[in-house]
């Protein structure tokens, strides 16, 4: 059986100051990775939290009045939340 050859990924190149590029050079060596997975795992990352910001639902009318109604709704008694929310959050050690 023929060994497919593996696709090559297109590649995105950027210009940048030579301070930066010593910068993200260190970093990517403090992780053990190339620069070029460095860069690209910051970039899908700032990309992913930036995309997440501007996320929109689209919902019909009958559904917003549900939602409205569910979030209006007094809360129920929840032990287990209770408890969660009374502790000090790990971070905070």
């Amino acid at each position: 059986m023929p060994v497919k050859a593996r696709e090559s990924s297109p590649a995105l190149n950027i210009r940048i100051k030579s301070g930066h590029r010593r910068l993200i050079e260190r970093a990517a060596k403090e992780l053990d990775q190339s620069v070029s997975e460095f860069v690209r795992d910051a970039a899908v990352r700032e990309a992913q939290h930036t995309l997440a910001d501007q996320t929109t639902f689209h919902i019909d009318d009958k559904t917003w009045e549900k939602f409205i109604v569910a979030l209006d709704a007094p809360t129920k008694d929840n032990p287990r939340l209770r408890d969660l929310m009374s502790r000090e959050p790990a971070w905070k050690d």
